[in-house]
């Protein structure tokens, strides 16, 4: 293992590289995520689901040091690196946790085509056609039955490839009295086959979240900013598309009290929300 000091969100990590993993961080990746954590989060906690090799764990770090990170990784060889990372730059209040979040303790399957694959999913008919190079047995459990301390995390960010409605669901308790804001990749189908689990996967996510009271919003965004939330009622029943999914596949889950107030604070964004410094708070309540 080796590692390297660059300057990632503004901000200089020391950055391990293990067998060419740590690449993709030198360069950052989706501005625009930090864009969005930088306007919703103002100290407090942060729960990340899918720390991958903790792509977003350097946002929140650039953002906020201080911040509180709760990370959940179930692929063994991320949370290695991930572990790795938190110690090079010392990382403190930072934890992950070498388990999948789902609706109930399980064993399952977890697959991929690489050994740190960002698209690795606990459905293993997500993408027919993708080969498979990679197969473990991962375990799972639902976030309400963890009992960590969550009185003040402020946001969550769910990346899971496909198993959102299980991590939602499992962890519907905290969100209904806790009330954080979720940012979550909800996808498109990849072929028309997986079009009706997908749609009743999706219809689930819309019950759950309106039955404990929060709002959808798609986010619209740019290269290095979020320009703007847009209110929808459903996900659309799509194709995956390479040119068009990929700007469409990332909403914000609001609480209904907060609702209105962040909509009309992103639909007011200034040219220079992109360089918003650290530390700026939003004006909507903190509930």
């Amino acid at each position: 293992m080796i590692s390297t000091t660059r300057s990632v969100y503004g901000t200089r990590f020391k950055i391990p590289l293990i067998r060419s993993v740590g690449l993709e961080h030198l360069g950052g990746s989706e501005l625009w995520m930090s864009d969005l954590i930088r306007r919703l989060l103002s100290g407090g906690a942060f729960i990340d689901v899918g720390v991958n090799v903790g792509q977003t764990l350097l946002k929140v770090k650039s953002i906020d040091p201080a911040v509180r990170y709760l990370g959940f990784e179930p692929n063994p060889f991320c949370v290695l690196y991930s572990n790795e990372l938190v110690r090079l730059n010392d990382f403190r209040e930072c934890e992950i946790f070498p388990i999948a979040l789902s609706d109930a303790p399980a064993l399952l399957e977890l697959v991929g085509i690489s050994e740190a694959d960002s698209g690795g999913s606990m459905l293993t008919d997500l993408r027919p056609g993708r080969p498979i190079v990679r197969k473990q047995r991962i375990p799972a459990f639902d976030f309400d039955g963890l009992g960590l301390d969550t009185h003040d995390v402020q946001l969550v960010k769910i990346d899971v490839e496909g198993a959102e409605s299980r991590v939602l669901a499992g962890m519907k308790n905290f969100l209904k009295a806790t009330r954080p804001c979720v940012i979550c990749e909800v996808l498109h189908a990849h072929d028309t086959s997986t079009l009706p689990a997908v749609t009743a996967r999706n219809e689930g996510i819309v019950a759950l979240l309106h039955e404990i009271g929060y709002s959808i919003f798609r986010v619209r965004k740019g290269a290095d900013r979020v320009y703007a939330l847009e209110a929808i009622s459903n996900f659309p029943k799509a194709l995956w598309m390479l040119a068009s999914s990929p700007e469409l596949c990332d909403y914000l889950f609001v609480p209904i009290e907060k609702a209105a107030c962040l909509e009309a604070e992103f639909s007011n964004s200034p040219p220079d929300w992109g360089i918003k410094k650290s530390g700026s708070r939003s004006p909507c309540p903190r509930v």
